[in-house]
């Protein structure tokens, strides 16, 4: 996503991408001001075909709220399914994100929420 300004507007664009053979087009809103972050999550799913995730960002400029979602998918070996794009998610909204623990056989040690992105990442 870039956000720049022209004429004295802001604007936003998403990339698009592609999704296997097709095509996400990249597409433009317009913006009261410079759009500023506030919420990111990530979201990932796994099954026999391969395994993707979203990184979700919430945005605010002014009034103006809107979230990117930028999808990845990893095709199985023997699969050549391909998907990477940006888009605006709609009515995406942030999870509210609790503790998480991981088993170690002894008890239960805290680890990093698995929906919560690392600070300077995007969940790659």
């Amino acid at each position: 996503m870039i956000a720049y300004q022209t004429n004295g507007r802001w604007f936003v664009r998403v990339e698009g991408g592609h999704r296997n053979r097709d095509i996400i087009p990249s597409r433009t809103i317009e913006v009261p001001e410079k759009p500023e972050p506030v919420a990111t999550w990530r979201d990932s799913v796994e099954d026999g075909y391969g395994w993707g995730y979203s990184t979700y960002t919430q945005f605010r400029a002014a009034d103006v709220t809107f979230v990117v979602q930028s999808y990845h998918w990893d095709a199985a070996p023997g699969y050549s399914w391909e998907e990477s794009w940006e888009d605006f998610a709609e009515d995406a909204q942030p999870p509210v994100i609790g503790e998480a623990f991981e088993w170690t056989g002894d008890g239960w040690e805290p680890i990093p929420h698995p929906m919560a992105v690392p600070a300077g990442g995007d969940g790659e």
